[in-house]
């Protein structure tokens, strides 16, 4: 993180008399302010501020007040700082945030879901590795305007599907690493617009190993969402058996099936999804060179990670000569 005091408390006052006199000179000294932190400040063509980035700063709650009044705020990242709750009503009066990202900004929970859910143009919204609960994601109910939300790694439970299931033009869900069964799961199928879906990850609680403990039983539900685009199912309780519960993803583009217990049998099913184009399988140890045969007639792809797998060098070779065109990772 990078710290400047003294050139933080400067630009502070310098803000706080010119928004009172000069949009565009105020804009300058919010942009200066963000650089003393060791953040950065886009503007458009008129010189207001459209994004500001505190990634991994010192930025402190006092300072939101700052950004206040910045009504042409589109872009805010505030991820890797040490930002509360508290810190974040001081934003309640933005009009115009569409994406916010929050990524491992440990102190935040649900106070700060209240704030977004008056933001009429927000659209994503990143709370990874935070403290938000079902509660905080309940805020975001029937929000018009939201398309994306990663929760993964928080405290997301299966109590919070409910509220995802209300939100109309959601098409982008990352809930991975969280305490979720296939009872929770099942709701997706109540979400038909979603094109991207990441499930992956893990994290280890004082109450045990958190994750999305999807199983063969919840590929059934994964399968109906027709329009899903990119899927990511990592280290998930899944076998051979539901493999062909995906082969209806007609859209599907990117597909993460690492370190689950596939074999080159559950290949076989993938082999129908006709505009895969990357395609993961690192850490798949069961899969052997039995598999070359079903990856060669997938044609579509573009990009195959076969590192880890029981495909030998030259069963590797020869399926990069079936698939010339192809990004192969060995």
């Amino acid at each position: 993180m990078t710290r400047n005091p003294h050139s933080r408390t400067a630009a502070r006052v310098s803000i706080a008399f010119l928004a009172a006199c000069c949009t565009a000179a105020a804009a300058v000294a919010i942009g200066q302010f963000a650089a003393a932190l060791g953040g950065t400040a886009s503007r458009n063509a008129r010189g207001e501020i459209t994004a500001l980035s505190f990634r991994s700063t010192w930025i402190t709650d006092g300072d939101l007040k700052t950004l206040s009044t910045l009504a042409t705020l589109r872009d805010l990242d505030l991820s890797h700082t040490r930002i509360t709750d508290l810190g974040f009503q001081n934003l309640k009066a933005l009009p115009s945030v569409e994406n916010v990202n929050l990524y491992f900004a440990e102190q935040i929970g649900d106070g700060a879901l209240a704030v977004m859910k008056n933001w009429k143009h927000l659209k994503s919204v990143n709370l990874r590795g935070t403290k938000v609960t079902d509660l905080g994601i309940a805020q975001l109910a029937n929000h018009p305007s939201l398309e994306s939300i990663d929760a993964g790694y928080s405290l997301f439970t299966d109590n919070g599907f409910e509220s995802l299931t209300t939100i109309p033009n959601l098409k982008r869900v990352a809930i991975g690493g969280n305490k979720l069964t296939d009872v929770g799961l099942n709701l997706l199928r109540l979400i038909p617009n979603l094109t991207e879906l990441d499930l992956a990850g893990a994290q280890r609680t004082d109450s045990g190993l958190w994750a999305a403990a999807v199983t063969d039983k919840g590929l059934e539900t994964i399968g109906q969402l027709r329009k899903l685009q990119v899927l990511n199912l990592q280290a998930a309780k899944i076998t051979d058996s539901g493999m062909p519960k995906l082969s209806a993803l007609s859209e599907l583009r990117d597909l993460n099936l690492a370190r689950t217990a596939l074999t080159s049998q559950g290949v076989k099913a993938l082999a129908s999804l006709p505009h895969l184009e990357k395609l993961v399988l690192w850490k798949c140890a069961r899969i052997d060179g039995d598999a070359v045969a079903t990856l060669s007639q997938m044609k579509s792809l573009q990009w195959l990670d076969i590192e880890g797998t029981g495909i030998s060098g030259a069963a590797a070779a020869t399926l990069q000569s079936a698939l010339p065109r192809c990004r192969l990772l060995k």
